[in-house]
């Protein structure tokens, strides 16, 4: 039987940290605070079209991308993920709800907003 995850891993030549909000507690107060739950995640990122608005004073770009990752990977929607490309590009995206396909891969759907 051919292991669909192992063949799909030569693809995935990006690599990508994720960032999860976690409960810390202080002298009684409870906050969130973002901290790095997996680090050097092989994975492949795929662009989609950009969409651009503008006003009279700003401009905003909202890029969607989808990250595709080993099925056992521990992914939720709101991690913050930064990637870096095989060719050294980085992008820091905010992850989708995962969707998983039978043992073989995961994709999520990430988004990337820029004020100008």
């Amino acid at each position: 039987m051919v292991d669909k995850a192992a063949l799909l891993d030569k693809l995935r030549k990006d690599k990508c940290d994720i960032y999860r909000n976690t409960e810390v507690e202080a002298h009684d107060i409870t906050s969130f605070k973002r901290q790095l739950i997996h680090q050097g995640v092989r994975c492949r990122l795929s662009t989609t079209n950009p969409v651009i608005s503008a006003t009279d004073t700003t401009a905003r770009t909202a890029n969607a991308y989808t990250v595709f990752f080993h099925p056992s990977v521990d992914i939720q929607a709101g991690d913050k993920l930064i990637i870096t490309t095989a060719i050294g590009y980085s992008y820091e995206l905010y992850a989708g709800k995962p969707n998983g396909f039978a043992g073989s891969h995961i994709e999520v759907m990430a988004t990337e907003e820029e004020y100008v």
